[in-house]
């Protein structure tokens, strides 16, 4: 360690409670299925996607641009979340 300083956390590292570090993990995992086109069914891809969405809301504010671009890029043009 330079400067006998702490050493800064990696990337990865979170100061985020271990659950919630617990559903973005599971939720990438489910956007990686969500995004594999030569795996699954679109319905299959069309839960992932679902699901990760669902785990990641109160966690992680995603800009609907970004969700509008998400799913026009990969056809995955979901049903609009309903509250």
């Amino acid at each position: 360690m330079a400067g006998g300083g702490r050493p800064r956390p990696s990337r990865r590292s979170s100061t985020a409670p271990p659950a919630e570090r617990s559903a973005v993990e599971q939720a990438r995992k489910l956007l990686a299925t969500a995004l594999d086109t030569g795996s699954g069914s679109e319905h299959e891809r069309r839960s992932a996607y679902a699901k990760a969405r669902k785990l990641l809301d109160g966690i992680l504010v995603v800009p609907p641009q970004a969700v509008a671009a998400l799913e026009d890029s990969h056809r995955l043009a979901l049903a609009p979340k309903h509250l």
